[in-house]
């Protein structure tokens, strides 16, 4: 059995920092992201084939974290109150840019959306997994899960493997694709970058679901 292989999307989308959102980010500040190279050979951006989905990824950050919750909900204890004040999104993260662009063509992306990429994935690494505590189960599930330890490991087997980057299923909704592009791929802007949109209405979609408030604006 052979993994499969992501075709190219038409278009991506990414909000990264300007003053060029699509400027692969330093080595030195890699390693923590879903499929960063472990080894830190080759930097990886982030991006997504639906708008939804990059407002989805980035803006989780500024959601409150569970010991928030917990300590909210121990202070509050059984007592009835209004529903609790939005966390309100910060400037700096406003002030980032919006881009739309594509892949150039010959590049190898690998696909780990689907089972025969997992199979695989199962046999290559199994050691791996096991040093990584996977010691009875590894399953398709787990690439959606939180542990970024497991993840790495399948990026810096892309690697190895002459793969460019990854296609995704978003662990905020698997019916979402997003990418990890490795340092080095060919990239190709489709217009210019642009602020962010406040009136964006899957910037406010997002902000509606996840009690967000996008300064200056009614969340509609």
């Amino acid at each position: 059995m052979t993994v499969r292989l992501a075709p190219t999307p038409a278009s991506l989308y990414r909000i990264g920092r300007t003053p060029d959102p699509l400027a692969f980010p330093p080595i030195a500040f890699s390693g923590s992201g879903r499929y960063d190279d472990p080894e830190r050979r080759r930097s990886t951006l982030y991006a997504a084939v639906e708008r939804r989905a990059v407002f989805l990824e980035t803006l989780d950050a500024f959601r409150p974290d569970l010991a928030a919750l917990e300590e909210r909900d121990t202070t509050l204890g059984d007592v009835q109150s209004a529903p609790p004040p939005p966390q309100s999104i910060p400037d700096r993260f406003l002030k980032r840019a919006f881009v739309r662009f594509r892949l150039a063509e010959g590049q190898r992306w690998l696909d780990v959306r689907v089972p025969e990429t997992h199979a695989v994935l199962r046999e290559e690494l199994g050691s791996a997994l096991v040093h990584a505590g996977k010691r009875e189960r590894f399953v398709l599930g787990d690439l959606l899960a939180n542990d970024h330890d497991l993840t790495r490991l399948v990026a810096g087997w892309a690697i190895d493997h002459a793969f460019d980057g990854i296609a995704y299923a978003s662990c905020h909704n698997p019916a979402l694709t997003c990418w990890a592009i490795f340092g080095g791929a060919a990239l190709l802007a489709q217009g210019p970058a642009r602020p962010i949109n406040l009136d964006d209405p899957d910037l406010h979609a997002v902000a509606r679901l996840w009690n967000l408030r996008i300064p200056g604006r009614a969340v509609r």
